[in-house]
Parts: structure tokens; C-alpha cells; sequence
């Protein structure tokens, strides 16, 4: 609780401080008026460590499968720990060092990982982003500082796969069961900002590295069954389940373990699940000039 406190003081006082930064570069740009015009492109990759948020565990499966397999059951408390992007930009500069820039991003969490003596549970995302930002630029004879704020605009899902092994010591039937997960949710949006430095290679090509700060939040307000398969067999394809059986909404209640409804035609509920993608990292990448016109 304590740290997940710090984490959100922290986020706070960074947005703040960015702002009052962005401010001042703004009017001392605009003091520095140069009529210019730049159309470019860049592309590049990024590390990030989560901040995480604080939140009571809660069950994470479908009660179909905690009743006909209990080894399935557990409670869920993951929250990802480290972010990869990958990000293509286009930016137009109305006049010196100062301009709009859109960015589409695809975030990648490092894929988490938990074992006991049966089961082996993998829980992974894949993100979308998109960033329009307000980019401020202050050139210097080897090198440009700059920076950047927006808004993200953001969605994807989450996986959560359970392996189970029998090796032999349950009296099963069967020796392995793979059940699959996906969880999708509405568009959310956030906050982005970062501080770079700009290092020309030739007059259109230059490189660049920054340090962003991103504050996001995922939150599925659904599931549905993606994989069940025991042994060889696709359960999946070979079966229709019923929706209580496959699917999931997320929400202010939840259904207790072990029961089994006569109404299955509504999906399960589970309480709703909040996961962050509030993110410091840096990036390094590629930027090219398409089109300049000076005046």
C-alpha cells in the first residue's frame, strides 16, 4: 500500500512539474518566432517499468472450470512489471522547433509467469496506443533538446493460459488440460510526456533518445474462452459451451465458488479488475525529415 501510494505522489507531482516545464518552453519558443515548416517520420523502441497499482485479489477463472477441474481455480492478483514498444511517428513543425506529432504504438508486457505442482499459469497482454502531442524543440550547435505532451488513447487485451500436468498422480483420465482466457476492454485514455535529445547524422536523418513518463490503465469488461483443449482433443471446436461456461463480465459483483446456476445463458460474473500500464522508461530511435520549406 505504501509504495503503491509513493507511486501515485509521484505521478502527480510528475504531471505537474511537466506542465509548468511545457509552459516555459512554449513562451520562450514563441519569443524566438522563425516562419518554417517541416513534415517527418521516425520510428522506434522503448523499455518501461510499471508502476503498479494496489488492488484486493480476486478468482480469475470461470466457475465451469473450477467445478469440473479444481486445479483451474485460483486467486488473481498479477500486475505486469516491465513494457516493450514499438512506435511509428509522423510530426509537422508549423514553425521552428515547435509543432504536432502522432504516434501509434503497439506495448508488449513482459509475459508473467506462476507454477505449482500441476499447473503452470502464463498471463500476458498485447496494447495499442495512439499519441497526439504537442512537440517543443531547443536547438543547439551539436544537438537538439526536446519535449513533448499529450493525451493516449489506448485499448487491447489480456491472456491468461493454465497448463495443467497430471504426471500421473491423479486418477484423471487424462494427463494434460490447456485452458485459455482473453480478456478485452473499452478504449481508456491517459497522459504522455517525455524529454529527449535530437543528434543530426546528415541534413534529414537524425537520432534521437528519450525518457517518457506514461500514466494508462486497462480494465476488461469482458472474456470469453479461447482455448480448452484436454489431451489431444479440441474441446473448443468439438463443443458448443454454453455462455456461463465461456464467457465472462467483469463488474461490482461476483459469483462464489463452486456454484453452479440453473440459468445458463447469462455470462459469469467476476469483479472488475483494474491493470496498470502507468509506465517510466526510454526510448531510441530514428527520425526523418520528408518535406521542409523555409521562409
Amino acid at each position: 500500500m505504501k509504495i503503491c501510494n509513493a507511486c501515485n505522489i509521484f505521478k502527480y507531482s510528475f504531471v505537474l512539474v511537466y506542465m509548468k516545464y511545457i509552459c516555459f518552453l512554449t513562451i520562450f519558443i514563441l519569443n524566438q518566432y522563425s516562419w518554417s515548416q517541416k513534415l517527418t517520420g521516425s520510428i522506434s523502441t522503448g523499455y518501461h517499468y510499471v508502476l503498479p497499482n494496489d488492488q484486493v485479489p480476486s478468482f480469475i477463472v470461470n466457475s465451469f472450470h473450477q467445478i469440473t477441474n479444481p486445479w483451474f481455480w485460483n486467486l488473481e492478483d498479477y500486475s505486469f512489471k516491465q513494457l516493450l514498444s514499438a512506435d511509428v511517428s509522423l510530426g509537422y513543425e508549423f514553425q521552428n522547433n515547435l509543432g504536432f506529432e502522432l504516434t501509434g504504438s503497439y506495448i508488449h508486457p513482459l509475459a508473467l509467469h506462476s507454477n505449482d505442482e500441476v499447473t503452470t499459469r502464463t498471463y500476458e497482454g498485447k496494447f495499442w496506443r495512439i499519441n497526439p502531442k504537442i512537440s517543443i524543440k531547443v536547438p543547439f550547435k551539436t544537438c537538439a533538446v526536446y519535449s513533448k505532451i499529450g493525451l493516449t488513447i489506448g485499448s487491447g487485451k489480456i491472456s491468461y493460459m493454465q497448463h495443467f500436468k497430471n504426471n500421473g498422480d491423479w486418477n484423471l483420465g487424462f494427463n494434460e488440460a490447456l485452458l485459455e482466457y482473453e480478456y478485452l476492454g473499452p478504449i481508456s485514455l491517459g497522459f504522455t510526456g517525455s524529454i529527449g535529445i535530437n543528434k543530426s547524422v546528415s541534413p534529414r536523418i537524425a537520432i534521437f533518445s528519450e525518457i517518457q513518463f506514461t500514466s494508462q490503465s486497462f480494465s476488461p469488461n469482458k472474456g470469453k474462452m479461447t482455448v480448452y483443449k484436454i489431451d489431444a482433443n479440441d474441446d473448443l471446436a468439438e463443443h458448443e459451451f454454453e455462455p456461463y461456461h465461456s464467457e465472462i463480465e467483469f463488474g461490482d459483483q461476483s459469483e462464489s465458488y463452486m456454484l453452479n446456476p440453473t440459468d445458463k445463458n447469462q455470462a459469469q460474473k467476476l469483479y472488475k479488475r483494474t491493470y496498470s500500464l502507468d509506465g517510466i522508461g526510454i526510448s531510441i530511435g530514428v527520425n526523418v525529415t520528408l518535406w521542409e520549406k523555409k521562409k
